[in-house]
């Protein structure tokens, strides 16, 4: 003859234990670590609990019996980490001087004369006491025309959708800004958080430093923004954006581009 000794829901895992005549014990669904079955009732970490109150209690106070919490193995992978290419304009053939031909910027999109520039340039180049500290070769600079210089990357952030989508992500960005001596042209670092239909939903903007600022230098400025990944992110369009007041180059400049991603340990 066999019946049923307990059989419920604890902490939203159905277990069932079931006894036949010679009183053997055994657990027919049990997903919970640390779980045994004896002749003398159920084990939880060498501990035994016979009525089914004591199981219960058990099971909602020792640590554990519980499921380990699964961490998103993807957005563990890339926490810390620089999400954007060729953030250092290191990886691309830079000009030495406005009158060459902008090349094309590795894991950037470019439009309307954007470049990258050496500091070691002819009239490109950047004084040593206005770079950046620790800086390579290159850097954004700008470009040629009356329009506004424009490189654009974008993110895909699918694989991190569960974790924003629950609020859990949070974002840092932050990008060297500057401009030439006292002319008023100016670089500006976006974040546009999109859905997925493309929509935008959400906008960060920092503005590069002004000629004032700069003292009518050419000294580079870090801009920076923190924040929660906005619910709904599919995507994230990094861009840098050069604007001027006129002329045959626009000078808005910009290095290190850098946004990393950290989900909440709580």
């Amino acid at each position: 003859m066999t019946k049923t000794l307990i059989y419920g829901s604890v902490t939203g895992i159905l277990v069932g234990l079931l006894a036949t005549q010679a009183r053997t014990v055994s657990v027919v669904t049990c997903q919970l670590k640390g779980v045994k079955m004896s002749s003398k009732g159920v084990v939880i970490d060498s501990v035994v609990y016979a009525p089914v109150a004591d199981v219960a209690s058990a099971l909602k106070t020792n640590p554990s019996s519980q499921p380990a919490r699964k961490d998103n193995s993807a957005l563990k992978a890339i926490e810390g980490k620089n999400l954007v290419i060729n953030g250092d304009f290191e990886s691309s053939n830079g000009i030495f001087n406005t009158s060459e031909r902008p090349l094309p910027i590795f894991g950037w999109q470019s439009k309307d004369g954007a470049a990258v520039a050496k500091y070691e340039g002819g009239d490109v180049k950047i004084y040593t006491g206005d770079r950046p500290e620790n800086c390579s070769d290159q850097y954004f600079g700008g470009g040629k025309g009356s329009r506004n210089p424009t490189i654009t990357q974008v993110i895909s952030l699918v694989a991190y959708g569960a974790e924003i989508e629950s609020g859990k992500v949070s974002f840092s960005a932050s990008a060297l800004l500057s401009g030439f001596s006292s002319q008023p042209d100016i670089a500006t670092f976006i974040l546009d958080w999109k859905d997925s239909s493309g929509k935008s939903i959400w906008q960060n903007k920092i503005e590069g430093p002004t000629p004032l600022e700069r003292r009518n230098y050419s000294k580079f400025f870090q801009r920076a923004v923190a924040g929660k990944v906005p619910k709904g992110s599919t995507q994230v369009v990094v861009s840098i954006v050069a604007t001027g007041g006129g002329g045959t180059w626009i000078d808005g400049y910009a290095d290190n581009v850098v946004l990393t991603l950290r989900g909440s340990r709580s």
